[in-house]
């Protein structure tokens, strides 16, 4: 099916309602229409299909009195859905509204789309038992919803990818990021480039019951929310990793460290290491950042580096690591205190004629001054070892320790 140049409104129900079920592979694309003023903006459903594919380029659906554009992807063996330069603003429902359930790979691709000033969400994403979930957004303004901005949730997928860049969720009534996983084999949060201020909440990150679970949140602002700023949640049954602030050449370094022990990283938990670059979550009406990392496995490691947490009303941050079978380890501190290690380890290296690929592009600050609480509260408990390391960290002027 093949919609072009098109333009559906004021209907009572739907601008357009497309349902393709018990088919080999469906396809449907919709280029330049536009779908105001209906019940409903577009719709598409797909089910019990080999391959289900939804294209939309340069589509808009405003002004609806539900949801502006809506896509249902069931029971099949691939489900596909690409958004591209199109809008879903001033509805009464959700901008976007997308959801794959049951089946073998579920994808999700949100690129340029403009989702504001709905009575609900921005974009809300659902995946759920599916083999492979993945959903990526990059360049998209969801700014002013009464509910969240953007809403991604994944549940019961055995591989959860989320990955967000260069995007805007500012002045939304709840959070302006929502980015949910749950009861997967391996869960992996990218979030990068992201404006998340001026919202109820700033960003949400949760990853729980899940074998392995990876989040990295960098370069990313969570400023001026009424709330808290900045939320990461992983609860894992293996090992559970979650950095704040991505120095730049730490995701070298580990790849080199790997290689040198004779390991290979796994291609799934590459986009983990793609964001880089410092955080801030300044002047919100709750707590700076909060980290809550536990895991019944080996390891739970958390690492907050380049990052300004100044004037929240509460603390600055707060990072409580567990491992209630290993070791617990928080790292936190300016990337260019850590470069400086890095490089001293590496020469203690070359002592012994070992090439240690240690090396931090690092010039970053980290600081947690003028908070109405404490600066920063690190804590961790671990049934192996539990280790606190800060380095380069200024907290001056907090009401609090």
């Amino acid at each position: 099916v093949v919609v072009q140049d098109s333009a559906l409104r004021q209907n009572v129900f739907s601008g357009l309602a497309l349902s393709q079920h018990g088919i080999g592979d469906a396809q449907a694309r919709f280029a330049s229409v536009l779908a105001d003023d209906n019940g409903t903006g577009l719709f598409v459903g797909a089910t019990e299909a080999g391959t289900t594919f939804v294209s939309m380029r340069d589509v808009a659906a405003g002004g609806n009195v539900g949801f502006g554009i809506g896509i249902v992807q069931l029971e099949s063996d691939t489900a596909i859905s690409e958004l591209a330069d199109s809008a879903g603003t001033g509805n009464d429902g959700d901008g976007f509204l997308i959801q794959q359930n049951a089946v073998g790979t579920a994808l999700v691709e949100l690129t340029g789309n403009s989702v504001t000033g709905n009575a609900g969400s921005g974009a809300y994403v659902l995946q759920t038992a599916s083999t492979l979930a993945q959903t990526d957004v990059s360049r998209m303004a969801a700014n002013g919803n009464d509910d969240n901005g953007i809403v991604l949730v994944q549940i019961q997928n055995d591989l959860a990818t989320i990955r967000i860049a260069d995007s805007a969720a500012n002045g939304n009534g709840d959070a302006g990021l929502t980015a949910i996983q749950g009861q997967a084999d391996l869960a992996v949060a990218a979030i990068g480039g992201l404006q998340a201020d001026n919202n109820g909440n700033g960003l949400l990150v949760q990853q729980v019951d899940v074998g392995v679970a990876l989040a990295n949140v960098s370069e990313a602002s969570a400023n001026d929310n009424a709330g808290r700023g900045i939320l990461l949640q992983q609860v894992s049954d293996v090992a559970s990793v979650g950095i704040v602030g991505m120095p730049d050449g730490l995701a070298t370094s580990v790849a080199g460290i790997a290689d040198l022990l004779g390991l290979a990283l796994p291609d799934e938990i590459a986009p983990f290491f793609g964001p880089s670059g410092a955080v801030t979550a300044s002047g919100n009406g709750s707590d700076g950042l909060l980290h809550f990392n536990t895991t019944e496995g080996i390891v739970a490691l958390s690492g907050l580096f380049d990052a300004t947490l100044d004037n929240n009303a509460a603390n600055g941050a707060i990072l409580q690591t567990i491992a209630t079978n290993g070791f617990a380890v928080n790292l936190l501190g300016s990337s260019a205190n850590w470069a400086e290690l890095a490089q001293l380890g590496a020469q203690v290296g070359d002592l012994f004629d070992v090439d240690l690929p240690l090396a931090l592009a690092g010039d970053g600050r980290f600081q947690a001054n003028g908070n109405g609480a404490v600066g920063v509260i690190s804590l961790t408990f671990g049934e192996w070892a539990a280790v606190n390391a800060a380095v380069g960290a200024e907290a001056s002027g907090n009401a609090s320790i």
